[in-house]
C-alpha cells in the first residue's frame, strides 16, 4: 500500500514553531483515500496556510490518533485509515517576557567651576619677581592677574606693576615686598570700598584710584612703624630697617598729588603736596619736611637719597621739639 512522503526538513521546522500551543477538540474524522496527502487533507477540512504554518496542527493530528501512524511519523500513513483532526485550532499567543527595563543612568551633575575673585593684573617690568600665594610661592614672567593676600617681592634691579579694579596703580622698586591683604570694590554698593596694603621692606609708588577716593578709613597702606590713609592722592612710600638706609630710617613717604595722612594716637598727621613724612620707629611722632632730592625714584636704594643739610637740621629740630 502506497504511503503519503513528506520532505525531511519539513520535520525539522516542526521544531522552530513548535512553541505555539493549540487548543483542540477532536470532532472531525477523515478516511483517507488513495492519492491524497495529510496536508491536503487538512486543507480540504478548512485549516490554511503553509506547510510552516500547519505543521503545529500536523503534530497534534499525530497526537489525537497514535494508532494510525507507523512510528507517529507523518511519512507512514496508509489508504482506509480513518483519521480524527481537531478543530480549526486556537492560537494561544504567548507574549514574550519583557525587556527588563534599564536601570537610569544616575544623573551626572555638572559642578561648577569655583568663581575666583580676581582684584586686578600685574605686570613684570623686570627682572626677577616671585608671586607668594596661600603655600604656595612661583617666579613670575609678564602678566598674572590679582587676588587678595598676593604677595609680590622683587630682586635688587626687578619690579613690577599692578593695576586693580578700581583703576588705582602700585608700582614696585627693586629688593621689595609688598602684598594686597585686602580689596573690595564693589560699584554698586559704597560700603563694600576698602582696601588694605601692606609694604614690608623696599620702595612703592601710589596713584590711587576710587578707593582712595571714599571715606579717610576705606584705604589703609601698613608698614612697620606707620599706617598711612589718603585723600585722592599720587605718592611714594619707602621702608627700610637696619644698616644701609641712610637718611630713610623706618616708614618715609613723599606726596605728589593730594594728600596723605599718618595715623597716630592724637589722631591723624596730614601731609600735604610737596612734603615729606619720616616715621623712625613704631610710635614714633610723624616728623614732616622738605622732600629730599631723588626719593620717587624707585631705582634708587635708600642709601643713595641723601637729605640736604638744611633737611636734616629741619628735621632734628622737629623731632626734638615733638
Amino acid at each position: 500500500m502506497p504511503s503519503i512522503k513528506f520532505k525531511r526538513k519539513a520535520l525539522a521546522l516542526g521544531v522552530i514553531v513548535a512553541f505555539n500551543s493549540f487548543v483542540v477538540h477532536a470532532s472531525q474524522e477523515y478516511q483517507i483515500k488513495p492519492g491524497e496527502h495529510i496536508l491536503g487533507i487538512l486543507r480540504s477540512a478548512g485549516f490554511e496556510g503553509d506547510y510552516k504554518t500547519l505543521l503545529p496542527v500536523l503534530e497534534q493530528v499525530v497526537s489525537l490518533n497514535p494508532d494510525r501512524f507507523s512510528r507517529k511519523s507523518l511519512d507512514l500513513v496508509y489508504p482506509g485509515e480513518a483519521l480524527v483532526f481537531p478543530d480549526s485550532p486556537i492560537v494561544e499567543v504567548v507574549e514574550p517576557e519583557p525587556e527588563p527595563t534599564p536601570e537610569p543612568e544616575p544623573e551626572v551633575i555638572a559642578v561648577p567651576e569655583p568663581v575666583v575673585d580676581y582684584i586686578g593684573v600685574a605686570n613684570v617690568l623686570a627682572d626677577k619677581v616671585k608671586l607668594r600665594r596661600e603655600q604656595t610661592q612661583q617666579e613670575l614672567s609678564g602678566k598674572i592677574d590679582v587676588l587678595e593676600k598676593d604677595n609680590f617681592t622683587t630682586n635688587e634691579s626687578g619690579g613690577i606693576e599692578l593695576t586693580l579694579a578700581d583703576e588705582s596703580q602700585y608700582k614696585v622698586g627693586p629688593s621689595s615686598s609688598f602684598s594686597v591683604e585686602i580689596f573690595q570694590y564693589k560699584p554698586s554698593l559704597m560700603e563694600k570700598f576698602s582696601a588694605k596694603l601692606n609694604l614690608i621692606a623696599g620702595a612703592l609708588s601710589i596713584k590711587s584710584g576710587k578707593v582712595g577716593k571714599g571715606r579717610d578709613d576705606s584705604y589703609q597702606l601698613i608698614t612697620s612703624t606707620a599706617t598711612l590713609g589718603i585723600r585722592g592722592t599720587d605718592y611714594t612710600v619707602r621702608v627700610c630697617e637696619g644698616s644701609g638706609c641712610g637718611d630713610l630710617v623706618g616708614t618715609t613717604a613723599a606726596v605728589k598729588d593730594g594728600t596723605i595722612f599718618v595715623a597716630t594716637p592724637d589722631g591723624p598727621v596730614d601731609v600735604q603736596v610737596g612734603e615729606f613724612v619720616q616715621i623712625e620707629t613704631k610710635g614714633a611722632a610723624p616728623i614732616v619736611g622738605d622732600i629730599p632730592d631723588g626719593f620717587f625714584d624707585l631705582n634708587l636704594s635708600p642709601g643713595d637719597v641723601k637729605k640736604t643739610w638744611w633737611q636734616k637740621v629741619t628735621s632734628y629740630v622737629k623731632s626734638a621739639i615733638n
